[in-house]
């Protein structure tokens, strides 16, 4: 009988603690969207400085808050997130770039500029024999 009052007990501490971390991923989604919903149509804002921002917000650390709200921007459809050395999150959608280089319709590949020789100069034969 002990088993069972410790098993039910340790389900209710299991049951407490998971209901505390979903109330605190609730508010950083929350927190996060209020950010994202702040900023201007089509500025951008770093990643770190969008965690921060909802850290400092919840008053939770930035180690907590990262991943959560890496997850909410993969996710948001109001933001869109850019990589590199420029990127970043831009509140709405990022204009899409256009491309100057002529491509073909069927396979995307680009389509290069042929010499004015019109053929490639031919590659020498190999020497199958070695020399004498």
């Amino acid at each position: 009988m002990a088993t069972t009052a410790t098993n039910s007990v340790s389900n209710k501490v299991s049951q407490l603690h998971l209901d505390k971390l979903n109330s605190v991923i609730l508010k950083v989604n929350d927190a996060t969207a209020h950010a994202i919903e702040n900023l201007q149509e089509g500025e951008k804002i770093s990643l770190k400085a969008l965690t921060e921002r909802v850290a400092r917000f919840l008053g939770l650390s930035q180690a907590l808050c990262a991943p959560f709200v890496m997850m909410f921007v993969k996710s948001y459809d109001r933001c869109t997130m850019q990589k590199g050395r420029n990127g970043g999150i831009y509140k709405g959608k990022m204009a899409r770039k256009e491309d100057m280089v002529p491509r073909c319709n069927h396979c995307g590949q680009k389509i290069r500029a042929k010499r004015e020789s019109g053929q490639l100069a031919a590659k020498p034969a190999k020497l199958t024999q070695k020399a004498a």
